[in-house]
């Protein structure tokens, strides 16, 4: 065979094995988008959040003080943080006080006002999941990386957000999925996946 044509054919294959079977960027958008409203809640990003950078970026002895060993560790952290979707904050007041058994008047009344915050901002957040939408705006993208410009839309509220991804074996990974979270904001870019429901105010305003 000729060494020239074997050349263009090893490049053919090799083109088709890392680009062929990941989805275009903008269907890897989309699809998320579809699958962060089924589930109704943000446990469907965090498998595609490039983690590595942000586990680089905490300092050593602070990982080995929150026991992060890898990237994986701190994905792990923040999946429990979504499951939780601010019920942490209770529970931990719960265990403060010795247990459910063990909570006074005025720890309960504590609770309640915890409560009735988490409810009001989980409304909020379904509400606004319910309607967001994505218009793309431009794009850039190169064999292994991506870069959009989106806006999201929740009702009559829209704010504009920069997606910026890489491939990773054969799947995107995003940079901070913050644009599908709705309590989030674009100042928010550097943090994976933005302010959760987390009803802490009430306890320093009762």
């Amino acid at each position: 065979m000729n060494y020239k044509f074997r050349n263009i054919i090893l490049y053919f294959c090799f083109f088709l094995s890392t680009n062929l079977f990941a989805e275009s960027p903008r269907a890897f958008i989309s699809n998320l988008l579809d699958e962060v409203k089924k589930e109704q809640n943000l446990t469907p990003v965090i498998a595609v959040i490039d983690w590595e950078p942000y586990f680089e970026a905490i300092d050593p002895n602070e990982r080995a003080a929150l026991g992060y060993n890898s990237s994986n560790d701190l994905k792990n952290y923040y999946l429990e943080k979504v499951k939780a979707n601010g019920q942490d904050k209770i529970d931990l007041i719960k265990k403060e006080s010795g247990g459910e058994d063990k909570i006074d008047a005025n720890e309960r009344m504590i609770i309640d006002k915890v409560k009735s915050e988490l409810d009001n901002e989980l409304a909020t957040f379904n509400i606004n999941l319910a309607n967001m939408l994505f218009d793309f705006l431009s794009s850039k993208e190169e064999n292994e990386s991506a870069e959009y410009v989106v806006t999201r839309k929740m009702g009559g509220a829209s704010q504009q957000f920069i997606l910026k991804m890489r491939l990773v074996d054969h799947r995107w990974l995003l940079n901070s999925a913050i644009v599908f979270n709705p309590l989030a904001v674009p100042e928010e870019i550097n943090n994976p996946i933005g302010k959760m429901p987390e009803p802490t105010h009430v306890l320093f305003n009762p």
